[in-house]
């Protein structure tokens, strides 16, 4: 009988000794592009190496790369990076904070309308008196600006999609609650910041009637429950959607560098099979019987 050639991957009791630690940081397995952050550390029984074992493909990589102190320098360059990807961070919330400011705005601003008075009121100021002609109300909602209602009412709902979506892709460490409460909660201090402007110096709402002040009011409630809302479905939608894009856009074999994407939902990376614990014994009982 032919006796079956070891695989050179396979250490034999490898499985069975102690594990050691963890690999602390992302290390890519050179045979399938998995990422091996936070696979077991063991000695290798023969030579006392410190190795990780792939779960995908079984091959063994060398874990004192990942586990050893960094030198100063680059942990200073990985401390400025950090920082500078805080700042974006933070740069994406406040742009998606102003955003939903201007769109709170122009959605109040839509149907105000300049109505002149069939006479002057008198109106004292801090120089004098005056005369004013005119007055705001609010205007009926025509094809025109029911069509622009729904491009603001839409834009808020993929704000509120886009940074809880950056959030999820780009902050895996979080819990979903962490995303529940960002996505409840920015939209909030969007109003709170409009509100404010609107309560200390707000032209329109001086000359308006009371059905405008209503709708100045009560419209940036509704582009902030949008904004809610997006965010809330993007916790749903935005992994899968992104596990798609890069399902069809790059090869498998370069999806090292987006395995999180799989591994923080507990899902396989397409493209790669699971290896047995001890592929030269599964060989072993594969072979056929010729006794």
């Amino acid at each position: 009988m032919q006796e079956p050639t070891p695989d050179p991957t396979a250490i034999q009791g490898f499985d069975q000794s102690p594990q050691v630690g963890t690999v602390e940081l992302d290390r890519y397995c050179a045979g399938c592009g998995y990422n091996l952050r936070q696979q077991a550390v063991r000695r290798e029984p023969t030579t006392k190496l410190l190795l990780c074992k792939c779960p995908e493909c079984g091959a063994f990589e060398p874990a004192n790369q990942a586990t050893t102190r960094r030198r100063s320098w680059f942990a200073q360059f990985v401390f400025l990076f950090w920082l500078a990807w805080i700042a974006a961070l933070g740069g994406i919330l406040a742009m998606s904070i102003s955003a939903l400011v201007s769109l709170s705005i122009e959605t109040g601003d839509l149907l105000n309308e300049t109505k002149y008075l069939d006479k002057a009121i008198t109106e004292q100021t801090s120089s004098g008196e005056r005369e004013i002609n005119f007055q705001y109300q609010l205007r009926a909602l025509d094809g025109d600006r029911a069509f622009q209602l729904s491009a603001f009412l839409f834009a808020s709902l993929i704000v509120g999609m886009g940074l809880i979506a950056v959030a999820c892709i780009f902050l895996p460490h979080w819990k979903r609650r962490g995303y529940t409460l960002l996505a409840l909660g920015w939209p909030i201090i969007a109003l709170i910041a409009f509100y404010g402007m609107v309560a200390n110096d707000y032209y329109v709402l001086k000359y308006a009637t009371a059905g405008l002040k209503t709708w100045i009011f009560l419209s940036p409630l509704l582009v902030g429950l949008l904004a809610m809302a997006g965010g809330l479905i993007a916790i749903r939608l935005a992994r899968p959607i992104a596990r798609l894009i890069i399902r069809i856009v790059i090869p498998s074999r370069q999806r090292g560098p987006f395995a999180y994407l799989w591994l923080i939902d507990d899902k396989a990376i397409p493209g790669t099979v699971a290896a047995p614990l001890n592929k030269a014994a599964s060989e072993e009982t594969a072979l056929p019987d010729d006794s």
